[in-house]
């Protein structure tokens, strides 16, 4: 019986959500330090910058102003 390697593990998650649609992006490529980093450190989790495109709304005829979307948001943290 084989056993399971951690990139076997990996990579069948990671293929369904390229499949879906999501940009998958190896460690490396946004590694602190590096050009696309997009933290400063491996102590931060969250990268910010993607949960606000995610979950601020999109401004909709200019209803919403991006102060407005900003603001809600911190109303959440």
């Amino acid at each position: 019986m084989s056993a399971f390697s951690e990139s076997i593990v990996e990579d069948a998650p990671l293929a369904r959500l390229e499949s879906l649609g999501w940009r998958v992006m190896h460690g490396l490529e946004i590694t602190p330090g590096e050009p696309g980093a997009e933290r400063s450190d491996y102590g931060q989790v969250v990268l910010e910058q993607r949960l606000r495109a995610v979950l601020l709304p999109k401004p909709i005829s200019g209803e919403l102003r991006m102060k407005d979307a900003e603001r809600s948001f911190e109303n959440v943290q």
